[in-house]
């Protein structure tokens, strides 16, 4: 090419730069059409860039890169941009895809704003959507020093439990974190959104997910005994870093506080001493962990909801503290008594807890209890000391020392512990949503106790919504937009923050694509997880909603569920969404491979994974609109076949009657003695 040529080139190059930082100065991004499309995280030295542009009628002329606002590169024009075409409908002439080389080695471990100012041929600047990209660092990654991973050990008479706790302390995003005990796997530890006190006093810690627990059980461990603990972390651009090692000694064994048997004595006293007065024949004492609104909640009123109003039935409901299921359980014809939170710091404080329900549920003379959740694991201890039988509703997928030691840590995790597997060892009869859970418990209780019962949803209340006026005026979107619904209250084992970091990886693909997450509370999670979305810049593309009862509008108008969690046993937001018919896509963990055939009636994803949580995400919004809505039309028809309520209540109100008649009869077999047939699974 001749010299004059090239000089010419080279002038209208400048006058583009020029004309593209006059435009910066002047113009504002909400102006924009086009977006940069390059990664969320990029290593140190030259980057390619790619994005597209568009400028109705008025065909692009030229595109500068910024990097920070300030100018960094020419783009080359007249690239295919096949995806936006896609997403647009359109071909109209004026896109144009666009690529650019840009040198990031002066911006090691920051955070740096990428854009892009697109100039028409008549003379029109655009900022266009800019990204915010991650930058690594510059050389090897060097082994984060021991102080970055912590272990507690707590050491009883039966299986010890290592709590375990860490800190990514990087800038990138951890995607997993595997945990390794003297050289072998010990699961996936989950990740934390937002920082601890602990985690902010360290000033290299920069990412939004940084942190991570993890509980691990160790078999008849003996004291004095050393474990050789790691954690390798694996970040979203693919590298590893190794947290650790640190060594773990098994303290020595716990010796239960002295006064321990004696205030056990007194309640067993008080339970023999304490009044009864008649009531039906079936006479329930219900203790439950909470009356707030979720899963566990909802599944008891159902289940009161059609115990309730038959003649022979009296119900007392014993709860910690207020909550709104209060007036929906004594609008049944419950007594509801408030008794306070459930007492962990002390034996003392535990048993002294113990002497008012003993009194309590004598007045009620009560004859036979529900225990509903593992949390509610005094309301088995008080059934034992009446002589009672009792039926315990277990919802969590825990191990049970790892339940006791999730749910109370370190102090006062002993006495309630020891109890609880008391109670479970003698339990009636325990009924689990799913076989993965029941199996759980397998070595803690008798296998012929222990049923799997899939609890029931009111189909035909669903139903009764849907053809309602209600369902009619939820506004239909001509948007063309695709809303993705994740329901649950907000806590770390259901996986909001990590839904939020993959959705902000897929949203640029599919941009007509929002998600709404229903359950944000008041508390430090909620707050951690609103911090990951401010700092995801994805304005109202991500909306928290507060916990609502409800739910039936949001299902209604979603598009698919997302179950990211990593502990669930059967979902009821799951069951809900299948019979709205609504496409699910949930982690595989526990029960949800009972009720999901991956791609026929659902999809399935990796647990605690934020690589397996973006390709899942793909996946589902891959389909084309037909194939979603057949996807969620097959998971309605499974859910109705299999989980109506009806028969559900049915079971339960046979087996409590049949313990009743017969404290020791085997669960199965009093359900089969009926000559009916019973949607159970077990052991017996």
């Amino acid at each position: 090419m001749p010299s004059s040529r090239l000089r010419a080139a080279a002038i209208r190059g400048w006058r583009d730069l020029r004309r593209a930082v006059r435009a910066l100065r002047r113009t504002h991004p909400r102006r924009s059409i086009g977006a940069v499309e390059t990664p969320d995280e990029a290593a140190p030295g030259e980057v390619t860039v790619l994005g597209w542009a568009h400028v109705p009628n008025d065909p692009v002329g030229s595109v500068v890169v910024t990097i920070d606002g300030r100018p960094a590169a020419l783009a080359r024009l007249g690239l295919l941009a096949p995806d936006v075409g896609r997403a647009r409908r359109s071909r109209e002439a004026g896109w144009s895809g666009w690529a650019a080389a840009v040198d990031l080695s002066q911006y090691p471990a920051q955070r740096v704003v990428i854009g892009a100012i697109a100039t028409t041929v008549g003379g029109l600047a655009e900022v266009l959507t800019p990204r915010f990209v991650q930058v690594g660092h510059a050389g090897p990654e060097e082994q984060l020093p021991e102080e970055h991973l912590s272990v507690k050990a707590l050491a009883l008479a039966a299986p010890d439990v290592l709590f375990l706790s860490g800190v990514t302390a990087t800038r990138l995003l951890p995607s997993r974190v595997e945990i390794i005990i003297d050289g072998h796997p010990a699961g996936r530890a989950r990740l934390l959104a937002g920082l601890t006190p602990e985690l902010e006093s360290l000033s290299c810690v920069q990412a939004p997910i940084a942190g991570f627990t993890h509980l691990v059980e160790r078999q008849n461990a003996v004291p004095g005994t050393e474990n050789r603990v790691e954690a390798v972390v694996t970040m979203i651009d693919g590298t590893v870093r190794r947290i650790g090692p640190i060594v773990a000694r098994v303290p020595e064994r716990r010796v239960p506080p002295p006064d321990a048997s004696t205030l056990r004595a007194r309640v067993v006293e008080r339970a023999r001493d304490a009044p009864t007065r008649r009531v039906p024949k079936l006479r329930l004492l219900v203790v439950t962990h909470s009356l707030t609104l979720g899963g566990g909640q909802l599944f008891l009123f159902e289940l009161l909801r059609g115990l309730i109003p038959a003649p022979d039935v009296s119900c007392v409901v014993v709860a910690p503290c207020d909550g709104p299921l209060r007036t929906q359980f004594e609008a049944l014809g419950a007594t509801v008594h408030l008794v306070g939170e459930y007492p962990v710091d002390s034996p003392a404080a535990y048993e002294s807890r113990l002497v008012d329900l003993v009194g309590l549920a004598r007045y009620h003379g009560s004859n036979v209890a529900i225990v509903n959740t593992l949390g509610a694991s005094i309301g088995a201890d008080l059934a034992c000391i009446l002589a009672i039988p009792y039926v315990w509703a277990v919802h969590e997928s825990f191990r049970p020392p790892l339940f006791w030691a999730e749910a109370f840590g370190p102090e006062g995790y002993d006495h309630v512990r020891a109890r609880g597997i008391d109670a479970i060892r003698n339990a009636n009869a325990m009924v689990f949503e799913a076989d993965a859970t029941r199996q759980l418990f397998e070595d803690y209780a008798d296998p012929e106790r222990l049923i799997t019962l899939p609890y029931g949803i009111g189909l035909t209340e669903i139903d009764d919504f849907r053809n309602s006026s209600a369902a009619r005026g939820v506004p239909a979107r001509g948007d063309g937009s695709v809303e993705l619904l994740v329901v649950g209250t907000f806590e770390p084992r259901k996986a909001q923050a990590r839904v939020a970091l993959a959705f902000s990886r897929v949203a640029d693909e599919f941009p007509e694509t929002k998600l709404i997450m229903v359950g944000a509370g008041d508390d430090a999670y909620t707050r951690g997880v609103r911090d990951v979305v401010r700092r995801l810049h994805l304005g109202d593309r991500i909306r928290l909603v507060p916990v609502t009862g409800d739910l039936y509008e949001w299902y209604s108008r979603a598009d698919v569920l997302v179950s990211a969690s990593d502990i669930e046993s059967l979902p009821r937001s799951v069951l809900e969404a299948m019979a709205f018919d609504v496409p699910v896509i949930a982690a595989s963990v526990f029960g949800l491979p009972e009720i999901i055939t991956d791609g026929a009636d659902g999809l399935l994803m990796e647990p605690r994974d934020v690589d397996g949580l973006v390709t899942g995400l793909r996946r589902v919004l891959e389909l084309e609109p037909g194939q979603r809505a057949a996807l969620g039309r097959a998971g309605g028809k499974r859910v109705r076949t299999q989980f109506g309520s009806v028969d559900y209540i049915d079971v339960w109100a046979r087996l409590l009657h049949a313990l009743v008649d017969d404290p020791q009869a085997r669960p199965a077999a009093a359900l089969e003695s009926s000559g009916r047939s019973s949607p159970t699974r077990g052991a017996g």
